[in-house]
């Protein structure tokens, strides 16, 4: 269900500007305007997906989840690759990093979730095993 949109044009767009947060999170900041402050949770593409965003939305409670891209400002690096199957993370108070391997690597940024696994209810082809995920990305 689509509640709003926005066509960004460039400067002239009608959006309330979040230096700090730069287009796309003013963006987010401007269309989530009637949803903050009421426990909501957001789920993005990592075009919108950044730490001081999300720590925004954790302020206003609203809570969030997405992809993030490795070189994302306030992102720190991770150290470790995980393998396949494998998730690695770092976390602070209230915000999860969390980068997982499965056919490649993906990144997710939740201060939704915490760091477990769980199941996708779907077997393995080759194995017939029970196929696990992080949590955060099952339900992304």
């Amino acid at each position: 269900m689509i509640l709003d949109f926005l066509i960004y044009t460039g400067a002239t767009s009608d959006i309330m500007r979040f230096p700090d947060l730069g287009v796309s999170g003013s963006i987010v900041m401007t269309l989530m305007q009637p949803y903050l402050d009421k426990g909501h949770n957001l789920f993005l593409n990592s075009w919108f997906t950044s730490p001081t965003l999300f720590e925004k939305l954790h302020t206003r409670s609203t809570e969030a989840c997405g992809t993030a891209r490795a070189n994302r400002a306030g992102l720190r690096k991770f150290e470790d690759k995980p393998r396949k199957g494998q998730q690695v993370y770092q976390s602070t108070d209230d915000m999860l990093a969390l980068k997982w391997f499965d056919k490649r690597e993906v990144i997710m940024l939740p201060t939704i979730h915490e760091p477990r696994i769980g199941f996708t209810g779907k077997n393995d082809p080759k194995t017939k095993r029970p196929i696990q995920k992080p949590i955060s990305v099952i339900e992304f």
